[in-house]
């Protein structure tokens, strides 16, 4: 059976079929859409397939699907971020690089092709660019800084929320406000059980788009596009608010869902009204619904399960109606209204926490005709008391089922049994490339390019931080070993340990940051500053005169040692005394090797 038909009835409607009464909750817990859509019945919405507020409610009683949705958040989007420059101005070889960046703009918005830049004017569109990307990082900088709505949230914690609501509900929208410029400023989280989807618009609407037309240039474009409106309703009243989807460039009114042909219209028509903000959408697809559907939706049986069986498992405590032991008095009859008080002894004395060491007293008395002696007997009732909880089996399985949905090991949901070091560095790898980092980069993508452009940024890429997961002894150690082997400079050392632990380091413009060591430690040096290549040309004669100086110096050293090395096997050969080789040595040397006695020592 499918999570729709658990959810709704078999005659295909929407109405909720299965109830649940929960803890703390005066109404039942209902799953699925309906087609009574409360405040949204006279608006013509479209009703999502599954009720968002229910969602959230078995978000909250599940203990399964809140570690899971809580890893999500943690690892995906709690790290924060980091702006990268689509070039690196410092690097070797920049030049270049901006020389193909503004052919290909030129090539793919002029459509001609165009002549390749170089000379002077190359020079001034570097420069161009190095004064335009120190004002696009500090705009960037400011904006990412103060976007949430909320005050005192960061945009991590933004995020965090945000990832909250589309794993709990499959959808989270934003609510985009812009300033006085038109651009975005903030970004406003909205429950997603408080919206509701409008059907496409019949037109279609030319919006704004954006077209990275090389490493560093975005230009702004038009898209024809059937749009869609959203209406949600504050928490706590019944009004409508419209929102139009993110880059429409119409006026609306966020009353009534109309469109207006200038913000001089809405006002006449509606006064006081200030044009609709935007919303964006964020949801896990799903192929027959506008909206998005929790990828726990499959496990739905198994989380409905589960909370009923900790159900059964606290009621336990509560009604238990077993005594531990009985006190038996045989040899006569149960005492005059003997049959009631054990009963009301169970219902007082024996039920609950509180009672549950409290053992049951039988009364009874002889009849004085049998003759049998009366006896008294204790008799202990454990064995048929509840020793552990139930379903453990079941809980542990549908706690696997529920954390296969989000395709997470153990580890990731705090469970550490059965792991050691190498199985969850195993597991961690494993999480962070086939589960967090993919859901990084969608993110990621969106930002830099619906985001970032509509600020103004076009130099810098939006980056999601990762968590550092490699080792960083053993890293520091491949880094230091191929630094010294000369395969990496300096700087690619730096680069590597940057990305490792997430964090730019202090910039070290010196020659040798990229050379390789050894011909640092020999003495050569890098006549190429930083940037050198940005203004003056490599001059490959010059280079190459001093590389043959460099090697001739190398060949002479080598033939006066192999000459030493021949002198000295001959002399030995020939049965000479090698403790009588004449050395030269200078005269101060010489003297010092003797110390001056009698007259005269001081001469």
């Amino acid at each position: 059976m499918s999570a729709a038909e658990v959810i709704n009835e078999a005659d295909g409607t929407k109405t909720a079929v299965v109830k649940v009464r929960s803890i703390g909750l005066s109404k039942p817990k209902t799953v699925g859409g309906g087609e009574s859509q409360g405040p949204f019945a006279n608006v013509g919405s479209i009703p999502p397939p599954y009720d968002m507020a229910v969602l959230f409610r078995w978000v909250e009683d599940s203990h399964t699907l809140r570690p899971n949705i809580d890893a999500y958040a943690n690892n995906i989007d709690g790290f924060g971020h980091r702006l990268e420059p689509a070039i690196d101005l410092r690097a070797e070889g920049a030049k270049d690089e901006v020389a193909e960046a503004v052919f290909a703009n030129l090539l793919l918005t002029s459509g001609i092709e165009p002549a390749f830049p170089e000379g002077d004017a190359l020079d001034a569109e570097v420069e161009a660019i190095r004064r335009k990307a120190r004002i696009e990082k500090a705009r960037a900088e400011a904006f990412f800084a103060n976007c949430a709505y909320e005050p005192g949230q960061s945009f991590a914690g933004l995020r965090r929320e945000t990832r909250r609501h589309l794993e709990g509900t499959g959808n989270a929208f934003w609510e985009v406000l812009r300033n006085r410029r038109g651009e975005p400023s903030r970004f406003k989280l909205v429950p997603p059980h408080l919206c509701q989807l409008m059907p496409l618009d019949d037109d279609f609407t030319m919006v704004d788009d954006w077209e990275r037309t090389s490493q560093i240039h975005v230009t702004k474009t038009s898209l024809p596009k059937r749009c869609r409106r959203v209406v949600y309703i504050e928490d706590g009243t019944t009004e409508e608010v419209y929102l139009k989807e993110f880059g429409d460039p119409r006026v609306m009114s966020p009353r009534t869902g109309r469109y207006y042909f200038s913000p001089e219209d809405l006002a006449r028509d509606e006064e006081g009204v200030q044009p609709a903000n935007e919303y964006v959408h964020f949801k896990i697809e799903a192929p027959d619904t506008p909206y998005g559907v929790p990828r726990w939706i499959g496990a739905l049986p198994d989380v409905m399960g589960l909370y009923k069986a900790a159900k059964v498992n606290l009621l336990f405590f509560d009604n238990k109606s077993i005594p531990p032991m009985a006190l038996l008095v045989s040899g006569g009859t149960l005492a005059d209204g003997g049959e009631e008080r054990i009963k009301k002894h169970i219902e007082e004395n024996i039920k609950g926490v509180d009672n549950f060491h409290k053992i049951l007293v039988i009364e009874a008395e002889s009849d004085g005709k049998s003759g049998t002696a009366m006896r008294v007997e204790l008799k202990p009732l454990t064995d048929a008391i509840q020793k552990d909880a139930l379903f453990l089996n079941y809980d542990e399985r549908g706690t696997d089922k529920a954390g296969g949905q989000f395709r997470l090991p153990r580890l990731m949901r705090g469970d550490t049994r059965d792991f050691n070091r190498a199985t969850a560095d195993a597991a961690i790898r494993l999480s962070e490339d086939q589960v967090f980092a993919p859901e990084r980069d969608d993110f990621d993508f969106y930002i830099n390019r619906r985001v970032m452009p509509s600020i103004g940024c076009s130099f810098y890429i939006f980056r999601s931080l990762t968590p550092v997961t490699r080792d960083p002894e053993r890293l520091s150690k491949v880094v230091k070993e191929q630094v010294v082997a000369g395969t990496i400079t300096p700087r690619d050392g730096r680069a590597i340990i940057e990305d490792a632990f997430n964090r730019r380091l202090p910039p070290i413009n010196r020659p040798w940051m990229d050379q390789p060591i050894a011909l640092t430690l020999a003495g050569i040096q890098n006549d190429m500053a930083p940037g050198a290549g940005d203004s003056d040309e490599v001059d490959v004669d010059q280079e190459a005169r001093r590389m043959l100086e460099v090697k001739s110096r190398l060949d002479r050293a080598k033939a006066q040692l192999a000459d030493r090395r021949m002198a000295l096997a001959r002399q030995q050969q020939l049965g000479g005394d090698l403790d009588e080789i004449t050395l030269q040595v200078p005269a101060g040397e010489f003297r010092s090797w003797f110390k001056p006695t009698g007259e005269g020592a001081g001469e």
